[in-house]
C-alpha cells in the first residue's frame, strides 16, 4: 500500500486530489461543532460598538480629526446598534418558532 506521499508522486495530482476529497467526506462525520462563544454575533457588535464609543469620545473631546470624522464615528455607531436590532429580531424569531429565523442563535 502507497503512502500518501508515494500516491502523489507516482500517481500524479488528480489521483491525490480525489483521496483527499473522500478522506474529508469520511471525516466530516467526526468534526465537532464550534462553541457557542466563537459562533455568536453578539461580542462582536458589543465591541465594535465600545470602538466607536471611544472614538466619538476621543473626536468630540479633543477635536480630533477632520470635518467628516465626528459624523463617521456617529454612524459606526448607529451601525453598531442596528446589528443589535438585527440579532435581537433573529433572537425573537427562534423563539417563536419561525422557520426562516437565522441557526445556532439562543
Amino acid at each position: 500500500m502507497f503512502s500518501f506521499f508515494e500516491r502523489m508522486y507516482f500517481q500524479g495530482p488528480e489521483s491525490t486530489a480525489r483521496a483527499i476529497r473522500i478522506r474529508l467526506i469520511l471525516m466530516a462525520g467526526h468534526i465537532p461543532e464550534l462553541p457557542h462563544k466563537l459562533t455568536s454575533p453578539a461580542p462582536v457588535i458589543i465591541v465594535g460598538m465600545l470602538g466607536w464609543l471611544i472614538a466619538t469620545v476621543v473626536v468630540a473631546g479633543w477635536d480630533v480629526g477632520t470635518d467628516n470624522t465626528l459624523t463617521i464615528c456617529l454612524v459606526g455607531l448607529g451601525v453598531g446598534v442596528f446589528g443589535c436590532f438585527v440579532v435581537s429580531l433573529q433572537k425573537w424569531a427562534v423563539r417563536r418558532g419561525s422557520r426562516a429565523a437565522q441557526q445556532g442563535l439562543s
